[in-house]
């Protein structure tokens, strides 16, 4: 399982005790032992510090959506991560876990 929590990079109160409260409500529902991407949107806005954000021990990606900037990274990131999760034996092979290879493979090829 793996899950994205979000983040407002144009707030200035935005802070780790935030990501934290929204990781422990993904872990409440999906489980302990998930991939997890932060991505903090409204990266062209910038107003809060990421410097916490790289600090934490999630994957994290700054995005605008305005701008288009960074869209699908995220969604990348966390279909690596449970390829890698299930390759490590974390979790069972499945049909998903399959489409998730082939799909990443698409988009090598296409860079």
């Amino acid at each position: 399982a793996g899950g994205i929590v979000m983040c407002s990079l144009g707030k200035s109160t935005t802070n780790a005790a935030d990501i934290e409260r929204g990781v422990k409500k993904l872990k409440k529902k999906a489980g302990q032992d998930i991939a997890i991407v932060v991505v903090g949107n409204k990266k062209d806005l910038k107003v809060s510090s990421t410097a916490f954000l790289k600090k934490l021990d999630y994957d994290f990606v700054a995005t605008s959506v305005t701008k288009n900037q960074c869209l699908d990274e995220p969604f990348e990131i966390l279909a690596r991560s449970l390829v890698n999760m299930s390759q490590c034996g974390w979790c069972e092979q499945s049909t998903e876990v399959y489409h998730l290879r082939a799909l990443l493979k698409i988009r090598e090829d296409e860079n």
